[in-house]
């Protein structure tokens, strides 16, 4: 059934309008006044000859500024000819309206986005229904279909559903929807049963097909918004992983180009908050994906940064937050248990040295330093981490002090020396060690080699400490050498975890976590009585790496990130603390003591977690990313066949659902309205 339709019905009140020439012309109209004259009967016949003219001109104009007022009227509303659906047929029936919410309906060539031309689309379907008509509304959003409204008469109630209505940022599958009206239309009284379906039809969309009911396949039309050969380019982030290293933060972005062609010099910003911290560019091939890395500075506070691409027709996808972990420079306690008049043989020569390489650039971390015997429980306030270098012992209030501050997340390194004698420190420490100390052995090369001491045996798994060999930020450990270590009590089921051992099997490194903090133990020295290592290039960033990661800087869980819709598991929360989850948008909202579940993740963007009592965002979990699923920034559309095989059995039709199937006919009404003023201005001089 062809219909018309306006862009703008409210303009057909103008319509009224029609009536000012009516007006004017009664108005106008006078009476001849009876004046005696003398009995010409001549004069008489010419003017009655001229009065039919003269009457037959005024009905003529009258009737042309009439048809003008409503030209103009009609043209101003933006009057639309739609063409009749393929395969229609006359009778009442039934139609359930299937409109798309993804995220992909927010791509708007031209301005003007897919959902908007779905639901004008709806609007104009709404309104030319055919009589005895009843229309339902199911939207198709994840989590999954939902319907607004059955099948009914009342068009008001669906014209104000769809005023309210939005795209979402998540995922929908077409598939569901159409089993959801297909259930609507069994249970309406019409004979003919029609499912029109409003989506820009992107091949993500249709993973399984609908499985009908048994009475039979609905009439499925589907409106193209876009004709299915259109290129729909796009760009989108689809994930970043940060992560502290010194001063800066390692930033690893994934960025695809859905385009067709090769893009060339893509704007790529990286930034925290509101301000913009470094930028670079990008060459995206067409439908592959790329890796960008960055290395801005470490921002000067906590808080969360973002990754993004220049701007395009879909922009929810061009921007993906980040966590960037605590800022600031890393405050760290040296405490010296052999202390020497000779610089070069005090036991933290060189580990103050490498923890401060170069004072003009600095290594963002401030250390201090204080011998064992004037060490005080006032020292470890303001500090992120504490290193004992061959510290024989500590009093008891000390030990006490030391295991409430990596409770609460501080970081210990023990490391051991000649005056560390094993049985009394495993003592004096008590749980500060990772595992109680033995004894000393000395560690021999092995007979291929030249040289003393023994090499680390390779890293049986990834740790923070040790990148992936290969990468950026691995370092090179083959060439240390190490001539004596104190090896450990063995673990038997202990939670202790050996990052790394030399080549014999003797532990070198080993961690275990106490409370939210992080203990370490370093089975040989920080100087060269034991060890050759201060003189190679890696003793320098490999312990500055140690003090971040004992601050909480490295090997902290990245926060999870999930898509829009989807729920979040949750951190539970320590006894007694209340937690709230501040969303994109600022709305904050309470979590229930035990909740372990977050659902309200329909915004895109970054969700803090903080407690009740205020301050800063969770050291165990900040908070979470929530971002549009992937699949969605690819806009390809389904191929005609494809779909035709995906509906099945039932009837498929094709509504043309586009600004150039709804024929505009202003330019029509517009020409119409040059005519009749051409026309009433000719009238005019022949008068």
């Amino acid at each position: 059934m062809s219909a018309l339709s306006f862009a703008r019905p409210e303009l057909l009140w103008g319509l009224v309008l029609a009536a000012v020439p009516v007006l004017i012309h009664l108005i106008n109209r006078r009476r001849a006044r009876r004046q005696p004259f003398a009995a010409l009967d001549f004069l008489l016949r010419v003017q009655r000859r001229h009065a039919r003219r003269l009457l037959l001109r005024q009905v003529l104009l009258l009737v042309l500024r009439t048809l003008a007022v409503m030209l103009a009227v009609l043209a101003a509303a933006g009057p639309r000819f739609q063409p009749p659906a393929v395969g229609a047929t006359a009778g009442p029936r039934a139609t359930v309206i299937v409109l798309d919410g993804s995220f992909s309906m927010r791509y708007a060539p031209g301005g003007r986005s897919m959902f908007e031309r779905a639901r004008e689309l709806a609007r104009e379907e709404i309104r030319a229904r055919e009589p005895g008509e009843c229309i339902g509304l199911v939207v198709a959003q994840a989590p999954g279909p939902r319907v607004l409204l059955p099948c009914r008469q009342n068009i008001g109630e669906l014209l104000e559903a769809l005023e309210h209505l939005g795209p979402g940022n998540g995922a929908s599958e077409l598939g569901p929807s159409l089993e959801e009206a297909a259930r609507l239309l069994a249970e309406a009284p019409a004979g003919r049963r029609r499912i029109l379906v409003l989506s820009d039809l992107a091949a993500h969309a249709f993973p399984r097909a609908p499985v009908w009911p048994a009475s039979g396949a609905p009439e499925v039309a589907l409106a193209e918004l876009l004709p299915i050969g259109t290129e729909r380019p796009n760009r989108a982030v689809l994930e970043v992983e940060a992560r502290p290293e010194r001063r800066q933060l390692m930033l690893r972005s994934r960025l695809v180009s859905f385009s067709g062609r090769d893009e060339k010099g893509i704007l790529v910003q990286v930034g925290f908050k509101d301000e913009v911290s470094v930028s670079g560019f990008a060459d995206l091939p067409a439908r592959q994906e790329v890796l960008k890395v960055f290395h801005p500075p470490m921002p000067p506070e906590t808080t969360q940064g973002w990754v993004a691409l220049r701007p395009d027709d879909l922009p929810g996808d061009d921007r993906v937050p980040f966590w960037a972990g605590a800022g600031g420079v890393v405050s760290v306690l040296l405490v010296n248990g052999d202390p020497q008049p000779v610089l070069a043989r005090d036991e933290l020569y060189f580990i103050e040295r490498a923890l401060a390489p170069d004072p003009g650039e600095g290594s963002g971390i401030l250390s201090r330093s204080v011998a064992a015997d004037l060490l005080r429980e006032e020292d470890l306030v303001g500090v992120q981490a504490v290193v004992l270098a061959n510290v024989a012992g500590l009093r008891p209030g000390l030990v006490e002090a030391l295991r409430g501050f990596v409770r609460d997340g501080g970081g210990l390194l023990v490391a051991v020396g000649e005056r560390l004698d094993p049985a009394r420190a495993s003592e004096s420490y008590a749980d500060l060690l990772v595992r109680p100390l033995r004894d000393v052995v000395t560690l021999q090369a092995s007979a291929a080699e030249d040289g003393s001491g023994m090499a680390f045996a390779p890293a049986a798994a990834r740790h923070p400490l040790l990148a992936t060999p290969g990468s950026e930020e691995a370092l090179d450990l083959s060439r240390v050498r190490t001539e004596r270590a104190m090896v450990t009590e063995p673990g038997g089921g202990d939670d202790a975890r050996v990052v790394l051992a030399f080549e014999n099997g003797v532990p070198a490194l080993l961690e275990k976590t106490l409370g939210r903090g992080r203990l370490l133990l370093w089975s040989t020295t920080l100087d060269r009585d034991w060890t050759r290592w201060p003189a190679r290039a890696s003793f320098v960033p490999f312990w500055q790496r140690v003090c971040f990661y004992l601050a909480g800087r490295l090997g902290r869980p990245a926060p999870p990130r999930v898509d829009s819709g989807q729920p979040v598991p949750l951190d539970l929360a320590e006894e007694g603390e209340r937690l709230q989850v501040i969303r994109p948008d600022g709305e904050r909202v309470a979590l229930a003591p035990g909740q372990r579940y977050f659902e309200d993740t329909a915004l895109c963007g970054w969700y803090e977690i903080r407690t009740d009592a205020g301050g800063g965002p969770r050291e165990g979990m900040p908070g979470f990313v929530v971002s549009p699923p992937a699949a969605e920034s690819d806009l390809k559309p389904i191929s005609p066949e494809r779909l035709a095989e995906w509906v099945g059995k039932a009837q498929l039709s094709w509504r043309a659902g586009g600004d150039g199937a709804r024929r505009p006919l202003a330019l029509e009404c517009l020409g119409l309205l040059l005519l009749l003023l051409f026309g009433e201005a000719w009238l005019v001089r022949r008068g």
